[in-house]
Formats: C-alpha cells, structure tokens, sequence
C-alpha cells in the first residue's frame, strides 16, 4: 500500500507537468508487481487508486493552481499585454483587473486575457472607487525613466513621477502584497538614491 499511497500523494500535491512523472513511476510499479505475481485484486486496487488520483487532479489543477490559491486575488498597473498577470495567475491568483494605457498594448491584453477587466486609461485619471480590492497588486512602473538604455531622467522625467501615483493608489487600497517591477539599473540609478527613495516612500505606509 505504501506505493499506492505515495503515487496518489505525489499526483495530487505537485504542479500539473509533473503529473507525466507520477504516471510514468506508476506504470513502472505496475510492471514490477506484475513480474512479482502480485495478486490480481491488489493490482485493480493499485490501479483504481492512480486513476481516481488523476481525475481528482485534474479537477483541482483546471486552472493550474487555483486549488490552494482559490480566494486569492490581484490587480494589476501598467499591465502591458499581460505577462505577469500570466505568471501569477500560473502561481494560481486570480489577476480580476488590470490597468494599461497603450492602445495598442490593451488590444493585445484583452485578446489573450478575456476574464480580467481591463480600464484603458491613464493611471492619473483612475479613481480609488472604479479600482477593486484584492490581496496583490502587481506593477510595472515605467522604466524608461531609470533604464541605461535611456536619458535616466528619474523623477524629473514625467514617466518616472508615475511611481507618485501608483503609491497613492497602494496608499488607499492597503493590499496585503505588492509587487514591482523595473529595469535592473533602478538599483544603480542616481547612485542607489532612487531606490532609496522609493523603499523609505513604502516603508512610510506599511510596507517593508
């Protein structure tokens, strides 16, 4: 039983590609016990309990994830065409709305990502009331400001100031988590004084 116990385990608790490994050990364990004559009952019995496993599994992980993140909810900034939100909702978060406003990035979004709502707008006209609340929000501020590839502007760039506007949006809406996103320079930028700037401006409303 220890075999059987350990397949059904191993199926339900990893993620859905790994399911591959827990068929192929259980056809293997299938062949051993048939070069053992192992009693045709303990077999059927073996071989119910894998695919009962299975079909459980593939219930749980429809959505890749979600069973043990089922409440979890995000919003996400400056969502681009969507690829974080991909990557968190991959982790089993519900992304349930998201903000972007290129044109052009937003028809590519909403093109792939039908069941989140998706505000074409400027994140300077956003109001408080038309952004829901979730447990995480995800952001990648603009990062032409910080970037090496670009004048580095910082704050004095008007795309840099927008961090100023998503901290008043973290501010109010008091999420568990945040999550940011830049270019590897914004550590280097301004000789460590941005970032500086932009950790003490966090751990002033809660966040560390």
């Amino acid at each position: 039983m220890v075999e059987l116990v350990t397949i059904f385990v191993f199926g339900m608790l990893t993620h859905y590609h790994f399911i591959i490994i827990s068929i192929l050990i259980s056809v293997i364990l299938f062949i051993i016990m048939l070069l053992k004559k192992v009693k045709i009952s303990r077999i059927l019995t073996y071989v119910g309990i894998n695919v009962l496993g299975l079909l459980i599994y593939s219930i749980i992980y429809k959505n890749e994830g979600e069973f043990f993140m089922i409440n979890v909810t995000a919003s996400s900034f400056f969502a681009g065409i969507g690829g974080t939100c991909i990557g968190f909702e991959q982790a089993g978060v519900k992304v349930i709305w998201a903000n972007e406003k290129d044109e052009n990035a937003c028809k590519t979004y909403k093109e792939n990502r039908k069941n989140t709502e998706l505000v074409q707008k400027d994140i300077r006209e956003l109001s408080i009331d038309e952004i829901p609340d979730t447990q995480i929000l995800i952001a990648g501020f603009p990062c032409q400001a910080f970037s090496i590839a670009g004048k580095r502007g910082g704050f004095n760039d008007e795309r840099g100031l927008l961090f100023f506007d998503l901290l008043k949006i973290i501010k109010a809406k008091k999420n568990d988590v945040i999550f940011l996103e830049n270019v590897k320079n914004l550590e280097n930028h301004d000789k460590g004084k941005t970032l500086k700037i932009i950790i003490n401006k966090l751990n002033e409303i809660g966040y560390h």
